[in-house]
């Protein structure tokens, strides 16, 4: 599931590591303010409506990804998640993966969600940022300025996720805020002020609420096992 702080969009994912539906529905009465809406192109989400997204790549070969990327777009899809930390571990993709199938999927009509973040090791090691900006560099950060525009990323500290360990508003935001500057440094100033920046590690309805007022860098949320629970789901959702 994820939500954006601003607009309230939701959605739920569910599925196994092969093709994880994803479903988003939009709420009309709230409106992008700040950094731009979901594919960047200034359109809402109708209130009732119900948009469509898929997590790809069971074999990670690119050339496959394509065609399951077209196939999903023409079933109605128009988010894809991509560079899950779940693929990187369990299926080896790399950050060249990542990219070119973040490249597919633009072309397939479909908005990436580009997932990156740091491992235990690497966090307790010293080296998350540098990892995040590794990632971002050879992943997302391949893509011309326009293709860029089209995207969302995610941070997703693979430490947080299912271990009982829980990042801080504050180092959420730090780590949004190094991305934010790898944008700026790769692209420009204005690409790394409208792009929405979502986290996703471990989120829950007793720490939605410190992450989601770090408004300065945190655009949304990328809910895992505490979307597959209503009153969890509800929780997060109207955190306020």
């Amino acid at each position: 599931m994820f939500f954006d702080i601003e607009r309230r969009d939701e959605s739920v994912c569910a599925g196994d590591y092969h093709d994880h539906v994803l479903a988003v529905v939009g709420r009309d009465d709230l409106r992008d303010s700040g950094r731009g809406g979901f594919g960047f192109d200034g359109r809402g989400i109708d209130a009732h409506g119900c948009e469509v997204g898929a997590e790809f790549g069971a074999k990670g070969i690119v050339a496959e990804f394509s065609d399951h990327a077209h196939g999903r777009a023409e079933a109605g899809c128009r988010y894809v998640i991509i560079g899950h930390s779940e693929r990187r571990q369990f299926f080896h993709e790399t950050d060249d993966n990542v990219a070119k199938k973040t490249l597919s999927a633009l072309q397939e009509g479909l908005t990436p969600i580009v997932c990156v973040g740091e491992t235990e090791e690497e966090r307790d090691g010293g080296l998350a940022e540098k990892v995040i900006r590794r990632q971002f560099c050879n992943g997302p950060g391949a893509l011309t300025a326009d293709e860029f525009s089209r995207i969302l990323l995610a941070y997703e500290p693979v430490w947080a996720i299912g271990t009982g360990r829980m990042a801080t508003p504050e180092l959420a935001a730090n780590a949004h805020r190094s991305l934010r500057e790898c944008v700026a440094e790769q692209y420009s100033a204005g690409h790394a002020m409208a792009v929405r920046i979502l986290y996703g590690g471990s989120v829950k309805p007793d720490n939605v609420q410190g992450l989601m007022a770090r408004t300065d860098e945190i655009d949304g949320a990328l809910v895992g096992g505490a979307s597959l629970d209503a009153k969890s789901f509800a929780s997060i959702v109207n955190f306020t």
